[in-house]
């Protein structure tokens, strides 16, 4: 998702619903679920008994770093000749 279209998607601070969590990182529930077990991606913040929501500024780290590591891969395929 382009960085325009992340940024219409997503407030500027407070918590996200899940349904756009998945949007803007384009992954699947069951792949978001396994993430949050593993360590990959960050828990929820539970704001009732059953009322999950994502702070906005872990989803932004989380893309940057992403973005990051994307960045990193395209420079060292092109310093290694492939």
């Amino acid at each position: 998702m382009a960085k325009e279209e992340i940024s219409a998607v997503l407030p500027v601070e407070g918590f996200v619903k899940l349904p756009v969590v998945l949007k803007v990182l384009g992954i699947g529930k069951t792949s978001w679920w396994n993430g949050i077990r593993e360590g990959k991606y960050p828990r929820a913040a539970m704001l009732g008994t059953r009322t999950a929501r994502w702070h906005v500024e872990e989803i932004r780290a989380l893309i940057a770093k992403y973005r990051a590591e994307a960045g990193n891969e395209s420079t060292e395929d092109a310093t290694d000749g492939k």
